[in-house]
């Protein structure tokens, strides 16, 4: 199995598991800053790249822009999703469930 099947894989295993994902699209110079943030906060939520294929490759280089799964327990929801906008005060990032 190759690296972006399994974490294709753990990402849909977790939201069989009760929970919630946001998908987030931001400057690939900002991938760093943006995981420690979520990663800082105690386990709120995990951060995932989206599995690459020649197309996102492609785009990524053009655009200069990642890709990532977030995916945090559904009782943390609503405080993900305000995490999200404080870190958008700071970034440019996209957020869609």
């Amino acid at each position: 199995m190759s690296a972006g099947a399994a974490i294709q894989s753990l990402v849909e295993a977790s939201l069989a598991d009760g929970m919630v994902l946001r998908n987030v699209s931001l400057a690939s110079a900002d991938v760093v800053f943006f995981k420690g943030i979520v990663e800082a906060n105690n386990g709120l939520a995990q951060v995932y790249a989206h599995p690459a294929t020649e197309e996102t490759k492609r785009l990524a280089r053009a655009e200069r822009r990642s890709e990532l799964s977030v995916v945090a327990a559904t009782d943390s929801e609503a405080e993900l999703d305000e995490l999200l906008r404080g870190v958008a005060a700071d970034i440019s990032i996209e957020v869609s469930a």
